[in-house]
């Protein structure tokens, strides 16, 4: 059986939101990992300490590592750093006369600044395939991540919890997103997946 927590009925709500960035995302890590160490004497893990942590690029990969992956904050960090080893690094273009330019353009004619099938190759490789984004048993803490889609950028949203009614479901004017939740749980997004 699994212990659970009481918090006092005076308990507000603990947020935590982390930012993107690229390799920057490094720098709330370092944050979390030392809240951790000073925390470690409670014998609390880092993710009992939030109800609700939402996630931005690289802050999204963090809020999957510590609160879905369960990893602790130094676990996350060497494996964010890996992970940007493999997508975040430049090639460098010293040669060219203008290097600084030509990186701006190629961002623009891509329309982003590093390879989405590098970043997606890289977190799949550190977080494994096969552990369902939508899994309720696998943390208490509520986890939601921003993204876009790669070919119509379209804003998206995936969470480890079911939100509550949307405005169309109560008769109102139809809201801008559409939500997608796996009719059995074996076809569920996986963390990979996200």
């Amino acid at each position: 059986m699994k212990p659970f927590q009481l918090l006092p009925p005076t308990a507000g709500v603990r947020l935590l939101s982390l930012d993107g960035g690229g390799i920057k995302g490094i720098v709330p890590l370092i944050f979390l990992r030392d809240l951790e160490a000073a925390l470690a004497r409670f014998k609390v893990p880092l993710r009992d300490h939030f109800d609700f942590v939402c996630g931005t690029s690289a802050g999204g990969l963090v809020a999957i590592g510590i609160f879905i992956m369960q990893w602790s904050a130094a676990i996350c960090q060497e494996r964010f750093v890996h992970l940007a080893k493999q997508t975040f690094d430049h090639k460098k273009t010293t040669g060219l006369l203008f290097g600084r330019f030509h990186q701006l353009v190629v961002s623009y004619m891509r329309d982003h600044k590093y390879s989405s099938q590098a970043i997606e190759d890289a977190f799949q490789d550190v977080t494994g395939n096969s552990s369902g984004l939508f899994n309720p048993l696998n943390s208490d803490t509520k986890v939601a991540v921003t993204s876009v889609t790669a070919r119509e950028v379209q804003p998206c949203l995936f969470t480890n919890y079911n939100g509550g009614p949307r405005r169309e479901d109560l008769g109102k004017s139809t809201t801008r997103y559409n939500l997608i939740r796996a009719a059995k749980s074996a076809d569920d997004v996986t963390i990979g997946e996200a």
